[in-house]
């Protein structure tokens, strides 16, 4: 994998990651607990299948999520081939902007977190 392919996987991943955990965050309980409130004043068989149908996408993302997080799994094949290419042993430490800057060949300090 060449330095520019290697780059935008990870961008990628990161890109999926944060665009699936601002769609799980509107299916947390304390969003939900508001409609949860709400059926019980006006429900209705049309909401419940929808709310049913919320819940399994929920999951779904949960799950998606879940996997992407595994940093083990996920990020450090990538992390550890741009540590490789970069000659840095700290990347796991950096934020994902501070990996950009690196990859793109700006100076970032040494992260002693």
């Amino acid at each position: 994998m060449t330095d520019k392919e290697l780059r935008r996987s990870f961008r990628g991943l990161v890109e999926v990651f944060q665009y699936l955990g601002g769609i799980y965050f509107f299916t947390e309980f304390f969003i939900l607990d508001k409609v949860e409130q709400s059926l019980k004043i006006y429900s209705n068989r049309k909401t419940v299948l929808r709310l049913r149908r919320m819940a399994r996408i929920k999951y779904g993302i949960r799950m998606i999520l879940n996997n992407l997080y595994n940093y083990k799994k996920i990020f450090k094949p990538h992390i550890d081939a741009m540590e490789k290419r970069l000659g840095r042993t700290d990347l796991a430490w950096l934020s994902y902007e501070e990996i950009i800057q690196l990859c793109a060949g700006n100076s970032v300090p040494i992260s002693d977190r």
